[in-house]
């Protein structure tokens, strides 16, 4: 790296500093996305199964 010019240096750091970050954030990103999906289908899914466990007791009653 010490043969390296200085404007190549900078070039480079300029380039990669925000790369890494943007990565960084993308990838928090998608789990965040990820995670807030499941959480979604899980709350889907219960509403179904409470609405079928709703259901099965009013047949039941009936």
């Amino acid at each position: 790296m010490k043969n390296m010019s200085l404007r190549f240096k900078l070039m480079f750091g300029g380039i990669m500093i925000p790369a890494v970050i943007l990565g960084v954030l993308f990838s928090v990103f998608y789990v965040h996305e990820k995670e807030s999906v499941v959480g979604e289908y899980v709350e889907r899914s219960r509403l179904v199964t409470h609405s079928a466990e709703s259901a099965r007791i009013n047949a039941e009653v009936q």
